[in-house]
């Protein structure tokens, strides 16, 4: 490769590199304001349930019923939808 064509491919990336900072900024300043609205006791309240959770199953049974959970989520949540948008008559 030319010294022209490396320049230039260095400058595309680092112009790559800089977009996506600009988006890790973004997505860091949102999660900041979304954790900041949420009351500090529902975090304790969670980890205290998560600690029992995994107390009680262990971290292998706790993880299989977590992601069974990030599973179903979709399908529960377009049901529900589907049942709402029916809704009564």
């Amino acid at each position: 490769m030319t010294r022209k064509s490396l320049r230039r491919e260095i400058q595309l990336l680092s112009q790559h590199l800089t977009l996506e900072q600009a988006r890790l900024q973004i997505s860091c300043e949102r999660s900041s304001v979304a954790l900041k609205n949420i009351n500090p006791l529902l975090i304790v309240g969670v980890g205290l349930f998560a600690g029992v959770v995994v107390r009680t199953m262990g971290l292998r049974g706790a993880y299989n019923t977590i992601s069974a959970g990030f599973s179903a989520y979709p399908l529960l949540v377009n049901n529900i939808r589907r049942l709402l948008d029916l809704g009564p008559g």
